[in-house]
C-alpha cells in the first residue's frame, strides 16, 4: 500500500506543481501539502515499525507514532472535506459550527485513546513482533469507528446541498466533481473504517491492526485528490455564470419569458468564493424553475 501510495503521489506531482505550487497560496494549499507530506513522512517510519526493525526495549518509546500519526492524518483529511462543506454552504456558520464541534470532539476521544494504548506483547520471550499498539478494544473500535459518523454528516450535507442545486436546474461540472468525489471518498473510506471495527472485534491482538495503516494511506490518497480535482483549470470561471431559466412575467406574452439567472461563479478551485446559491436564490424563483412552456 505504501508502494501504490508512493506511486500515486508521482502519478499526481504534474498536478500538483500545475495546481499548488504554482497558485496563489491559500490555507487549503497547505492542508494539501501537510496531507500528502505529513502523510509520507509517516509511513516512511511506520513502515520500519511494522517490519520489526526496533527492539523489545525500543519499541515502547516509539510505538505511539503509528496512532498519533494515523489520528493527524485522519483530522488533516476531515479538515479538507469540512472545508468543502462550508464553502458548499456559503461560508455558513452554523455548519462551521457543527463540524467543528463533532471534530474537536473526535479530536478529543482521539487523543484520551493515546494514553490507553500500549506496545503490542511478545508471545514468547525473545519472539518479536511488530512494533504496533494496541489496548482496549471498546476504545480502538470507537478509535476507528467514530470517524464514520463526521464521514457521513460531511457526505450527506454535499448530498442534499447538490440535490438543491438540483431542483434549481444549476447544473455545472464543479458541483458534478463535488458530489462524485464526496461519494467515493465516502464508500471507500466506511468500507475500509467498518473493515477495522470487524477485525478489532473478532482478530488476536497482534493482527487487529493489520489494516491499519492501508486506510490511513487511502485517506491521504483521496484527500489529496479531493484538492487536486476541484482546482482543475479547466473548470476556473471568473465573474459570474449565466444559467438559463424560464420565469413569470407579467409583461410577457404568454405570461412566461426566459431570463439569465446570475449565479455566481464557484471557485472551488481557489476555495474562496462566495456562494453559490445565494446567487442563484436571488434571482431563481423556485415554483418556476424548470422549462415551461407559454400557453
Amino acid at each position: 500500500m505504501f508502494c501504490i501510495m508512493s506511486w500515486e503521489w508521482l502519478a499526481c506531482l504534474p498536478k500538483e506543481v500545475q495546481r499548488i505550487w504554482r497558485r496563489k497560496f491559500t490555507y487549503i494549499s497547505w492542508l494539501y501539502l501537510a496531507n500528502r507530506y505529513f502523510g509520507l513522512l509517516q509511513f516512511a517510519l511506520v513502515i520500519p515499525l511494522l517490519t520489526d526493525a526496533f527492539s523489545a526495549t525500543e519499541c515502547p518509546k516509539i510505538f505511539r507514532w503509528q496512532p498519533v500519526g494515523a489520528m493527524i492524518t485522519t483530522l488533516i483529511c476531515q479538515f479538507i472535506l469540512g472545508a468543502r462543506v462550508f464553502v458548499l454552504y456559503s461560508y455558513s456558520n452554523i455548519i462551521l459550527g457543527v463540524l467543528g464541534v463533532i471534530w474537536l470532539a473526535e479530536f478529543g476521544f482521539m487523543s484520551a485513546t493515546m494514553t490507553k494504548v500500549f506496545p503490542a506483547p511478545s508471545p514468547a520471550p525473545g519472539v518479536a513482533v511488530p512494533c504496533v499498539a494496541i489496548g482496549p478494544e471498546a476504545w480502538l473500535i470507537a478509535f476507528w469507528g467514530i470517524p464514520l459518523g463526521y464521514d457521513a454528516v460531511t457526505f450527506l450535507l454535499t448530498a442534499y446541498k447538490s440535490y438543491e442545486f438540483w431542483r434549481l436546474e444549476v447544473k455545472t461540472p464543479m458541483l458534478t466533481i463535488l458530489f462524485r468525489d464526496g461519494l467515493i471518498y465516502f464508500t471507500a473510506i466506511f468500507v475500509m473504517n467498518l473493515v477495522n471495527v470487524i477485525l478489532f472485534a473478532t482478530m488476536p491482538p497482534t493482527l487487529q491492526a493489520i489494516n491499519l495503516p492501508a486506510t490511513t494511506m487511502l485517506g491521504i490518497i483521496m484527500s489529496s485528490r479531493l484538492i487536486l480535482n476541484i482546482r482543475n483549470p479547466v473548470q476556473k470561471a471568473s465573474g459570474h455564470r449565466a444559467v438559463k431559466t424560464t420565469q413569470y412575467n407579467t409583461t410577457a406574452a404568454g405570461g412566461y419569458s426566459d431570463a439569465s439567472t446570475t449565479v455566481a461563479s464557484y471557485h472551488m478551485h481557489e476555495f474562496n468564493s462566495r456562494d453559490l446559491e445565494a446567487g442563484a436564490k436571488q434571482s431563481v424563483d423556485k415554483a418556476t424553475v424548470g422549462s415551461y412552456e407559454p400557453k
